[in-house]
This record gives C-alpha cells, sequence and structure tokens, in this order.
C-alpha cells in the first residue's frame, strides 16, 4: 500500500511540473520531497534556480476539511506582497498546487531575529482585512478537527474546543487581525530577513494567537519576548501590548496543538 501511495504521489508531482512549465513557459524539474513522511511539499527547479511546490491534494499530503486553499492562496499573495511571506511563482486551484521562491534556511535565534519576526508579523497583521476571501475562526477549525477525532477521546476534545469557543469570545474586536496561525519551528525561515511560509491554517484570529504560538513554539525566555513585543509595536505604535490577552491566547494555542495531536492520525 506505501509503496502504491509513493507511486501515486511521484505520478502527481511529475505530473504538475509538467503542467506548470506549461502555464510558464519556464522549465520545471521535481527533485525531491522536503518531508518524507507527507511528502507535499517538494523541492524543484523552477527556470534554473530552486523553488517550493506545494500539493494540497489528498493523494500526496493530508488536506482537511479545516483548511482552505482559496484563502491560503489569497493570504499568502497578500503577505508576498508585503514582503512577509516567499512571492508566488505559479498557483493551480483546480490542482490546490502552488510553486513559490525557495526560502528554506532555518532562522537563526537572536534577540535580533526575534525582533524581526515581531516586525513581520506586525506588518502581516497591519494588513487587516485586506484579503476578501472569507475563512472559518478557530474555534470553527477546531469542530473540523474534533470531527475527526477518535470516539475514545470525545470527553477531552469537547474540552479543548470549548476552551478554544469561550476564549475567541473574550477576545476584544480589536483584536482580530488577518494572522498566519502557525508561525511556529518550521514556518519561520530566512538567514536575515525572516518569512513566514506555509499558509494553510492563515485566517482571522487575535493579533495575539500569532505571538502566542512563536513564544510557545519556540520557547522564548523573557528576553526574547521582550524583543519580540519591541519590534511588534516599533511598526504599530498604537498597540500597546497585552500580557492578559497574550496568556489566553498562549492557552488557546495549547488546546489547538492538544487536539491536532489527538486528530493526527485521522489525516495522516
Amino acid at each position: 500500500m506505501a509503496g502504491r501511495r509513493r507511486v501515486a504521489r511521484g505520478i502527481v508531482i511529475e505530473s504538475l511540473c509538467q503542467r506548470a512549465s506549461d502555464a510558464t513557459g519556464c522549465r520545471i524539474v521535481a527533485l525531491r520531497p522536503l518531508d518524507s513522511e507527507r511528502s507535499e511539499v517538494w523541492q524543484v527547479r523552477f527556470d534554473g534556480r530552486l523553488a517550493v511546490l506545494t500539493v494540497r491534494s489528498p493523494v500526496v499530503g493530508d488536506s482537511t476539511a479545516a483548511c482552505d486553499f482559496a484563502f491560503e492562496i489569497a493570504s499568502h499573495r497578500r503577505a508576498a506582497d508585503a514582503s512577509v511571506a516567499p512571492a508566488l511563482l505559479w498557483v493551480d486551484a483546480d490542482a490546490k498546487s502552488f510553486i513559490a521562491e525557495w526560502a528554506f534556511t532555518p532562522i537563526t535565534p537572536s534577540i535580533t531575529m526575534w525582533r524581526a519576526v515581531g516586525q513581520q508579523l506586525a506588518t502581516l497583521h497591519a494588513l487587516g482585512d485586506a484579503v476578501s476571501v472569507r475563512r472559518t475562526s478557530l474555534t470553527a477549525a477546531a469542530h473540523a478537527y474534533a470531527a475527526m477525532a477518535d470516539a475514545r477521546h470525545e470527553a477531552h476534545v469537547a474540552t479543548l474546543v470549548s476552551c478554544i469557543a469561550d476564549n475567541e469570545r473574550k477576545r476584544d474586536n480589536a483584536e482580530t487581525v488577518l494572522c498566519h496561525r502557525d508561525p511556529g519551528p518550521g514556518n519561520i525561515v530566512g538567514d536575515t530577513t525572516p518569512l513566514l511560509i506555509d499558509w494553510e491554517y492563515a485566517g482571522p484570529a487575535s493579533r495575539w494567537f500569532d505571538i502566542a504560538v512563536v513564544v510557545d513554539g519556540f520557547d522564548l525566555d523573557d528576553g526574547d519576548q521582550r524583543s519580540l513585543l519591541d519590534g511588534y509595536t516599533a511598526v504599530l505604535p498604537h498597540v500597546a501590548a497585552d500580557e492578559m490577552a497574550i496568556a489566553r491566547e498562549r492557552s488557546t494555542h495549547a488546546a489547538i496543538a492538544a487536539l491536532w495531536r489527538l486528530t493526527l492520525p485521522a489525516i495522516t
């Protein structure tokens, strides 16, 4: 079964590279998967330079009902225009696939880097409601994942979803902005200027949710967290860091991470 799946993935990838070549007039060659477990992200050569092909097809990856390809592309494109994400080189909505500029250099943690990450998140959040495609709330996404959880975890899943919903109800409307919603390790890249990749979970959330994901995902200490917030408020000086809201969104992130772990076997 695993062998047939790998063959099917390979056929899909080769077909998409040919499709992209025909559409762009550039020679595109698949090189290797960047994630051996999922194989939905491939390193390709796009007209002689490295690029990344991402496929949101169930044949190749683990796309779920909680993800919206149209919103992913709309938010990625908007962020790329603001130099927060790598540029898109080719998009095929029918095949739920796209090629973006190569940007997979891991960030080097430092006070300077966390300040730059804060600046990039603020730049993204300053876009407001610029993306015209509607996207589900974190609560709606949580319900989509809950539907895939094993029945044995029903009570625990219900508690997690309730936590997420309660926290969203407590959120001030002024906090709600376009967020990446998954800016953790692996999704912030770049050796000098950090860029955000993997926009499949992007959508409306509290601005402090993205901050919470960075703080917890990278296990920032107090000094690094101050640098992150200093960078953020340098771009948005009218926004004061809200420690209570950040703590609330850290609990939201913890609940979502736990829910993801419970539903992961159903989508891989």
